[in-house]
């Protein structure tokens, strides 16, 4: 909390916390003064899918409506009703027709939020929020960034701890390559007892007209020349 009113300016401000309902997420209501819960609308579609499974497509959008309509104005009696009815149209879905249905009346509030108020409408899941800030650009699938946005970003996946920007050397990318054509000759001679230059010729690559460092690799590996 300390952090976030050291960058903004709460006074007057109203909070929504969008997330799938978990605790850790509705802990921020105590945290933040006058902060609204909001139940993220991918979760909130992926219960109704739930929900109406197996239908076909006409059933399938008139029972979504119902829903909707059931969470916007609150009407946990009538989302059930829905339920009950689902149920016997298709009993061997019971468990998780009525598992997705509890999910829902669980969060009716955080739905119908949105139906109240058009602000509680600007926000989305904290989950991709995690996975696209933070692990898709520094962690699981990093990207290049220049040393002021690293600045900003770092410290967030660090949990606010310090940081410290180090630049690495660059691989010797030919290095790489003369490994990785290595490589592939032992492999061939694993492949092939007793290897016949023209047997290779399966690894022989097409030529495009464009001479890349790729298409030299696999042409010194066809021709069993030094890369």
């Amino acid at each position: 909390m300390s952090e976030v009113e050291s960058r903004y300016d709460l006074s007057g401000t109203r909070v929504y916390l969008h997330g799938d309902g978990a605790e850790w997420i509705k802990q921020g209501l105590e945290w933040f003064p006058r902060s609204i819960y909001v139940l993220d609308k991918y979760h909130k579609n992926k219960a109704i899918t739930a929900m109406t499974a197996g239908l076909d497509k006409a059933a399938r959008k008139f029972y979504r409506e119902q829903i909707r309509f059931a969470l916007a104005n609150r009407d946990s009696r009538f989302l059930f009703e829905l339920s009950d009815n689902l149920t016997s149209q298709r009993p061997e879905r019971e468990e998780k027709i009525r598992e997705a249905a509890g999910y829902l009346n669980n969060h009716i509030d955080g739905v119908a939020i949105c139906n109240e108020d058009p602000e509680a409408n600007n926000g989305g899941c904290t989950e991709p929020h995690v996975s696209h800030v933070l692990s898709s650009r520094l962690s699981s699938r990093p990207l290049a960034w220049s040393a002021e946005t690293l600045t900003s970003l770092a410290p967030m996946l660090a949990n606010g701890g310090d940081v410290e920007l180090r630049k690495q050397p660059q691989q010797n990318q030919k290095r790489i390559l003369v490994r990785a054509t290595r490589a592939a000759r032992r492999n061939i001679k694993k492949i092939f007892f007793a290897p016949d230059p023209d047997s290779i010729d399966t690894l022989r690559p097409q030529n495009t007209g464009k001479i890349t460092q790729l298409y030299r690799t696999l042409h010194s590996i066809s021709q069993n020349k030094p890369f």
